[in-house]
């Protein structure tokens, strides 16, 4: 049983996502904003590092064969 006020709480899985990239984009603010050269910041290589991250979690979370080996990892 849940407590009260509990479902308040929880979060939609789109509504997690938007949290998720709002907080992304709020740590690449920051480490934009306490940079010595901001210039000097590759957005290229700052998006296809982004786009890698991405891929690898869908594939780390999504793909059946690949989640049961994380997870049985995780239970060693």
């Amino acid at each position: 049983m849940d407590a009260p006020g509990a479902g308040a709480l929880r979060m939609t899985g789109s509504m997690q996502n938007l949290q998720s990239a709002f907080g992304l984009a709020v740590l690449l603010a920051i480490a934009w904003s306490v940079s010595e050269n901001r210039f000097a910041v590759s957005w290229r290589r700052a998006g296809a590092s982004l786009a890698l991250t991405v891929v690898l979690a869908l594939v780390l979370l999504k793909i059946p064969p690949v989640k049961a080996a994380v997870a049985a990892a995780n239970g060693a």
